[in-house]
């Protein structure tokens, strides 16, 4: 039965190592009706799809949260990156876009005044012969004529711009690359945190480094002993072994 007000937690490490059949999808059915909440953990996902396919997809279908650790191998990627991010994935996304250039000829007029200036000068003689005098005559003239007239005329002017040729969008196969991506490249201490029916979180959690422990075991045993006093001491586990193995012969006899 449920237990009113608590919370009772399953931890199942490894569970990809044949400890759990197909009924785990009813069982974690089940589960959640008796506030049992039910922690299942495996290294890889590909190991589990390959040895029960079946059990993978009861799991994957039966699980509120999901959890993923960076440098995951690249057939775990395929799977997480689509389970993670596909829901984002958006194919009307613009990746890039060109555009050519172009010389608009714009139609305007311009007032265009023209001045234009006559100077003529020119020279005559006139003779008049008779058989009883001589008459000649010379004269000049001289002609000035100026003006000047306004119009006007059409006049293209070329305005640079802009046009558009060709736009590209991202190809379902380039946004789950970059859903990889982003897993693989998680730094220690930062996982991806998925929720059905939500958006991926990126969160970085506390971690503990990695022990180098020392050369000499006994020396790392005693350290271990000693920071933890409620465990007994190598000297003790001895002599209560010793007095166990009596107590046994003197059965034995």
């Amino acid at each position: 039965p449920a237990y009113k007000g608590k919370e009772v937690y399953l931890f199942i490490e490894e569970c990809g190592e044949g400890l759990i059949g197909t009924e785990i999808g009813l069982m974690l059915r089940r589960a959640r009706k008796q506030n049992l909440k039910v922690i299942l953990l495996n290294q890889d996902i590909s190991s589990l799809i390959e040895k029960n396919a079946e059990v993978f997809y009861q799991i994957w279908s039966n699980t509120n949260f999901k959890v993923a650790f960076g440098d995951l191998p690249m057939k775990d990627l395929e799977v997480l990156a689509l389970e993670f991010f596909g829901e984002e994935f958006n194919l009307k996304e613009l990746k890039d876009e060109i555009y050519r250039t172009y010389f608009e000829p714009i139609e305007s007029k311009r007032t265009v005044t023209s001045n234009s200036e006559t100077d003529s000068y020119s020279t005559g003689e006139s003779r008049n012969l008779s058989l009883s005098y001589f008459l000649g005559t010379l004269h000049d003239s001289r002609t000035f004529v100026s003006g000047s007239s306004v119009s006007e005329v059409p006049f293209y002017e070329y305005i640079r711009q802009k046009e558009l040729a060709s736009r590209e969008f991202w190809s379902i196969e380039e946004l789950l690359h970059r859903a990889k991506v982003k897993l693989k490249t998680m730094k220690k201490g930062v996982i991806a945190l998925k929720r059905r029916g939500e958006r991926v979180k990126i969160l970085e959690v506390p971690y503990i480094d990695d022990v180098k422990p020392p050369k000499n075991k006994e020396e790392l045993r005693r350290k271990i002993f000693k920071s933890l006093p409620y465990y007994a001491t190598i000297e003790e586990i001895e002599r209560e072994i010793d007095e166990k193995n009596k107590e046994i012969q003197i059965y034995a006899d």
